[in-house]
């Protein structure tokens, strides 16, 4: 807003209106958290106490290390599904020690959550659904917030996040690899990532192989779904970061460099790196499908036993996967 009133006088510099505008950041959020937020949240509780609908949420920490949980409610309205932000709370409450000591228990999350829309006098009989990750603390079978929910409300449909179901069989199926992978793939982007002159001098070698001039990757903290692009970067790269580290650890002889130097060259570690090459995006192009804004729950399970049977087929035979139902006989 501070930049948004000078660039709109500019542009219409013949309007009084615009002219005598007078809106920066210290108002603008006044008017949208005093005026706007109050009178939509007004409006949707309205409607939330006319139909019924369902509740998603998920909890996050920030930059700051403040964990808070945004919830979502899901209803019918105007012949379409709509989606709309219900409200964003601290898991923990500052003020209240005691809350404060308990953590984020299940206990302390329901409660927090029926709360929100018992403030705004919404009718929490209406709920019918609830969503989140698939975390124990939301979706364990005794002593969680799923299970509340089914006791508060008898009939809700619990509905588990399949894109977090599927990272973490990715990342669990991933700890049978060597910890050097990951290791690695951060050792060689933390040393080009500080220093501009290295950044310039492995251009030169990329050049010299006539391959793209790509930065390496940053490997998120988010484990091995995230890691695909990173893999695939390290590959493309591969002969030249094998001339520039030779380089590197004969020069300078830093430890850094010649462990990177030594992994480079092991036919172990980069036989591992092609097979995640392999892997990785039948499980990412999946969660990505997962996560698009059309409607593709009709067809969860089709896409699950044909991404299943494609991993059977890689040690047993087609023939017999292709014919044999994953179901069983008394299914």
């Amino acid at each position: 807003m501070d930049h948004l009133e000078p660039l709109l006088k500019s542009i219409f510099p013949d309007s009084k209106i615009c002219q005598k505008m007078r809106l920066k950041r210290t108002k603008a959020t006044n008017i949208i958290k005093n005026i706007i937020s109050p009178v939509e949240k007004e409006s949707l509780s309205s409607i939330l106490n006319k139909t019924k609908f369902s509740v998603m949420i998920d909890e996050s920490t920030d930059i700051a290390c403040i964990s808070t949980m945004c919830i979502v409610v899901r209803y019918s309205g105007d012949n379409k599904i709509k989606t709309q932000f219900w409200d964003l709370l601290p898991v923990y409450n500052l003020e209240n020690p005691e809350e404060v000591n308990a953590g984020a228990t299940a206990e302390n999350i329901f409660i927090n959550v029926i709360d929100a829309f018992k403030k705004h006098n919404v009718n929490v009989e209406n709920i019918i659904g609830f969503g989140s990750d698939g975390c124990s603390t939301m979706m364990g079978k005794n002593n969680s917030v799923s299970s509340r929910m089914k006791e508060m409300f008898p009939g809700v449909f619990i509905m588990k996040c399949i894109c977090h179901s599927l990272h973490l069989v990715c990342s669990e199926a991933c700890k049978s690899l060597p910890r050097r992978l990951e290791d690695f793939a951060r050792n060689v982007f933390n040393f080009f990532s500080h220093s501009s002159k290295r950044q310039r001098q492995f251009v030169q070698f990329q050049v010299f192989l006539n391959l793209d001039v790509h930065r390496i990757l940053h490997p998120s903290q988010t484990r091995w779904l995230s890691l695909f692009s990173v893999v695939e970067r390290l590959l493309e790269q591969w002969d030249a970061l094998q001339l520039f580290f030779s380089e590197k650890w004969l020069s300078e002889k830093l430890l850094s460099a010649e462990s990177i130097f030594n992994q480079l060259n092991d036919p172990f570690t980069k036989g591992f790196f092609y097979f995640l090459e392999w892997i990785l995006p039948k499980f990412t192009m999946l969660n990505q499908y997962f996560q698009t804004d059309q409607i593709v729950l009709n067809t969860l399970h089709e896409k699950m036993e044909i991404s299943y049977k494609d991993l059977l087929m890689v040690y047993m035979k087609r023939d017999y996967v292709l014919k044999t139902p994953l179901s069983g006989p008394n299914a």
